[in-house]
């Protein structure tokens, strides 16, 4: 059937520009699916609710593309391994045989960091990890659901001198860059690990020391920078 066209943009962050492979891409448009549907096994589906998606990439080559999530509007993909840089076709069919398209530049970093209302604004999708002078590891989340105000309100982090605390981010797009540097409210700061986070498909995480000179600083704007491609802007609260 006659096809629709799509935009794609960071699943993060939710800009356009470019996308990485092995990145979480969200493409929006019209008829992408006849439902909506989550994909439900550690091995992501290359169909899901009668959806499949399709990438061909600057050198002609064709890769199905696995799904995370598919909507009537909405399409959660892999960029899949080994897409080449340039600008690729993005192809999907739904149930129904209608046909959707887009265009999306893909390079080898294209860096977005995860928020905690998944809208690529706001507080960020974190953890502190701390670890204490004995070498007891514990981990704290940076955000909490507020039933009553019905949104993430921020976890302050205390810097506490008996142990170091360093703040883990959630992205995608990092794991191929070359260098990667962080601003913390002005500071900028080293990471420790950039890479594949490990556990959860197309997510990559980002280590940084949290320096005891940043207490009491309150809310505090943190970017990464990776190749020379900065984040959107996520937020935290320090005591």
């Amino acid at each position: 059937m006659s096809g629709t066209a799509t935009a794609h943009v960071s699943a993060a962050s939710y800009l356009g520009g470019s996308t990485a492979s092995d990145s979480i891409v969200s493409a929006f448009g019209a008829e992408l699916a006849t439902r909506t549907e989550t994909a439900t096994t550690t091995t992501l589906p290359t169909t899901l609710a009668g959806t499949s998606g399709l990438v061909k990439d600057s050198k002609g080559i064709e890769r199905l593309a696995p799904l995370f999530f598919v909507s009537p509007n909405q399409v959660n993909y892999l960029m899949p391994t080994g897409t080449a840089e340039g600008l690729a076709t993005v192809t999907s069919i739904n149930g129904n045989g209608v046909v959707a398209r887009g265009v999306v530049n893909v390079t080898n970093t294209a860096p977005a960091l995860f928020t905690a209302e998944a809208t690529g604004q706001g507080l960020a999708a974190a953890n502190v990890q701390r670890i204490r002078n004995d070498g007891t590891v514990s981990y704290e989340p940076l955000v909490r659901y507020d039933a009553e105000q019905k949104k993430f309100v921020a976890v302050p982090i205390e810097l506490r001198a008996d142990e170091q605390a360093f703040l883990v981010l959630y992205g995608t797009g990092l794991r191929r860059a070359g260098e990667v540097k962080a601003n913390l409210d002005g500071n900028t700061v080293e990471p420790l690990y950039v890479g594949e986070q490990g556990y959860f498909i197309g997510v990559d995480q980002v280590n940084l020391r949290l320096l005891p000179g940043l207490s009491g600083r309150g809310t505090i704007t943190v970017t990464l920078e990776a190749d020379g491609q900065l984040t959107n802007p996520v937020s935290l609260t320090i005591k």
